[in-house]
């Protein structure tokens, strides 16, 4: 278990949902909302409900930072490519190909001779499409 200085430490990095008796108010875009509410002066005397441990979005940003931890995310290395990029934003140098352009490169039109012939040349001629007396339109008789 964590120490008490420990887990005061945490009250303060958890958001108020993270505690026992926390009432979900209205949001400010409602009508019925009339008072500015901050996180800063928010109840954070009271014990962390564990159930917030399970939460979904809890449990998606605890697997993002620890595969951020993973890939080296907040190393030397990684911060120069970081600055690197932002030094390319400002100067001008950095750009991406237009998406109209790589779609081109990955699929490139057909030139004239390699063109796909009409149906009526592919189709072998012993396959042809009558339309006979007894009602059925346009079905294929060999």
């Amino acid at each position: 278990m964590l120490s008490d200085e420990a887990r005061n430490h945490l009250k303060h990095l958890l958001l108020p949902t993270a505690f026992e008796g926390f009432i979900e108010e209205a949001d400010s875009d409602h009508p019925a909302w009339s008072r500015n509410v901050s996180l800063e002066n928010a109840n954070r005397h009271g014990d962390v409900n564990p159930s917030f441990f399970g939460d979904g979005h809890f449990l998606a940003a605890a697997r993002s930072f620890q595969d951020h931890l993973f890939s080296n995310w907040l190393s030397d290395t990684h911060q120069k490519k970081v600055s690197a990029f932002k030094e390319g934003i400002v100067s001008g140098s950095l750009a991406a190909p237009w998406k109209d352009e790589e779609w081109e490169h990955l699929h490139p039109t057909p030139s004239s001779s390699d063109a796909v012939s009409p149906i009526h040349d592919v189709l072998p001629s012993a396959l042809s499409f009558s339309g006979e007396p007894s009602g059925r339109v346009g079905c294929v008789s060999l």
